[in-house]
């Protein structure tokens, strides 16, 4: 939890003692604003260079940058290579509108290819390589681009892994016609690491660069030798005295929390289970009601004593809750962002869009997920897809055990519920369904500066009685 008790002010700190030059600009980067990131960065990492090419000021000037689109590093040997960053558009819905200021977002690939032509067009770089935060699926459709030699992504947390990609059209750079897409794991567990080798002697303008090695460091079994890879011209010494600092400088942060982390909330008798993990054959809304989604949704409810409350999984982590004492570490662990409560009025119609959103989601890395308390509705697979793409349909959707069908068998249009759910997760995913304009009234943010905050989000009956 060292952003809850520091904001990003760790973060900025240990990229500082490891020596990192550039960092691409991440949705969880901005929970806190642009202006704190960058007075963070500013402070304690007065060498970081934060980067997005398509973060900008107004949409009318896609150069009226945000943050630097790029740095240009040299190295000992005269090769210049071009760093920029870029964040997808998946990864900008996760951002609420209070966050994002003024700020808005270029469509990714023509910021890219604005960028190339810039840097490689214009002959400044002899490799650009590309930090992205937009997801695998957005990484590999960019590498099919000829506008980088490398990207190194991230944001969907999918497992670690490295591939070349065949590029659909011409272009210059490092491999000729393929991209190296590199992703680490998530939450940090390895280093994505590519190696570039560049030929060609001092007297060429241009240096011919190519991806040779791409491989994924596990950060528990980094040694000697990958520490000193990891360093690059740094000897042994320095990289050994980083490390130093580095373990010295988070040890003592979670010293200053430590005792904190040990206070008990609430005891629970039943082991709560985050794991959404789905049989052979079964589909993950079998699941749907995991334990840690539905609670926090339930807390939710009971908090302005609402018709239904809403959680999305993508602001839960780890993998649930011991027997016995929960503490506020272990709290943190599933639940890390603090944020507020919004309540609104939905009807029925839009509960139902949330829930067929969900069923199909559940299927598809990159699109939120709800859990719900007061909303129940079984999943049943679709003999063909529907003409929206769909595989899956909720039916028998009920709320506070009421079917939600009036007697023409149309969904109750006229029917409104009220509804407990975390600010950013409304005026972000939720407000881009179809249907939120008409079917969403009434809502009031952060009713009387309400937190849901961890320690807010348990009580020992509440828990006691999920099961």
């Amino acid at each position: 939890p060292f952003f809850q008790f520091y904001a990003v002010e760790v973060d900025m700190r240990c990229m500082h003692l490891m020596g990192y030059h550039a960092m691409c600009v991440g949705n969880h980067d901005l929970d806190l604003g642009i202006p704190n990131l960058v007075a963070q960065a500013t402070a304690h990492a007065p060498r970081l260079e934060l980067l997005s090419c398509n973060i900008v000021k107004n949409k009318s000037d896609p150069q009226s940058y945000v943050f630097s689109p790029y740095v240009i590093i040299e190295t000992a040997g005269g090769v210049r290579v071009g760093v920029t960053g870029l964040m997808g558009s998946n990864a900008w819905a996760c951002v609420g509108m209070k966050q994002r200021g003024d700020a808005v977002l270029v469509e990714p690939l023509e910021a890219a290819r604005r960028i190339s032509e810039e840097l490689r067009g214009g002959g400044l770089v002899d490799a650009l390589i590309c930090l992205s935060h937009s997801g695998h699926v957005d990484d590999i459709a960019l590498a099919e681009q000829p506008f980088f030699d490398v990207i190194f992504g991230g944001h969907d947390h999918v497992k670690g892994f490295h591939l070349r990609v065949k590029r659909v059209s011409a272009g210059s750079g490092a491999g000729g016609d393929e991209t190296l897409v590199v992703h680490g794991d998530p939450y940090g567990d390895s280093i994505a690491y590519a190696e570039l080798v560049a030929t060609g002697g001092a007297e060429k303008a241009t240096k011919e660069v190519r991806a040779v090695s791409s491989k994924l460091i596990d950060i528990s079994r980094v040694g000697k030798e990958e520490e000193s890879a990891l360093e690059g011209d740094d000897s042994d010494a320095e990289a050994a005295e980083a490390a130093t600092k580095l373990r010295d400088y988070i040890s003592t942060v979670e010293g200053s929390f430590k005792d904190k982390l040990k206070e008990v909330l609430c005891t629970t008798a039943p082991s709560l289970n985050l794991s959404t993990k789905a049989e052979d054959g079964q589909h993950p809304a079998g699941r749907i009601h995991h334990p840690c989604v539905r609670l926090l949704a339930e807390a939710f409810r009971r908090r302005y004593d609402t018709n239904i409350g809403i959680m999305n999984y993508g602001g839960t982590r780890g993998g649930g809750f011991p027997t016995g004492e929960i503490t506020l570490g272990d709290a943190y662990s599933v639940c890390p962002f603090d944020g507020t409560l919004s309540t609104c009025r939905m009807n029925a119609k839009f509960v139902n869009t949330l829930a067929q959103h969900t069923a199909n989601a559940l299927l598809c890395r990159g699109s939120e997920k709800y859990g719900f308390s007061g909303v129940d509705y079984t999943a049943v697979r679709l003999e063909t897809s529907d003409e929206a793409g769909r595989q899956w349909q909720a039916v028998g959707l009920s709320i506070n055990g009421s079917e939600i069908i009036d007697s023409r068998g149309d969904l109750g249009e006229e029917e409104w519920y009220r509804v407990s759910v975390p600010t950013y997760l409304l005026h972000t995913h939720i407000s881009q369904l179809d249907g939120y304009a008409t079917d969403v009234r009434d809502v009031v943010d952060g009713p009387d500066g309400a937190q849901y905050q961890v320690s807010c989000h348990f009580d020992s009956s509440l828990v006691r009685n999920t099961e």
